[in-house]
């Protein structure tokens, strides 16, 4: 969905990495589909890292994402790299939730 190049800001540069390290990103989005689509059509938007809404959005629309870098070289990252990953689970839960209810609000009124 998000179409870009590459997951780091062109200032960032290229870190190498060993076997042993990893790079875990994502990204959600909840919304209507067409306000979904006003989106990817805005090319810009997401490589700017600006969360400024396109014109033309006609609905709530929930974003939210995470970066981790850790390595796999002991029990204890293993660890915490499930825990990143049951973090980012939980993350994608609670932006589902408040997305439904930002939506029965805004068609309440």
């Amino acid at each position: 969905m998000l179409r870009l190049k590459r997951l780091r800001l062109p200032e960032e540069g290229v870190i190498p990495m060993g076997s042993l390290e990893y790079v875990m990103v994502y990204e959600v989005m909840e919304g209507d589909p067409w306000d979904i689509a006003i989106v990817r059509e805005a090319g810009r938007f997401w490589e700017s890292r600006e969360f400024r809404a396109p014109a033309g959005m006609a609905r709530p629309l929930y974003h939210g994402g995470g970066k981790s870098i850790g390595r796999l070289d002991s029990e204890g990252e293993l660890r915490l790299l499930f825990h990143r990953l049951r973090m980012a689970i939980q993350g994608v839960y609670e932006i589902r939730a408040q997305y439904r209810e930002a939506l029965r609000t805004f068609e309440g009124r």
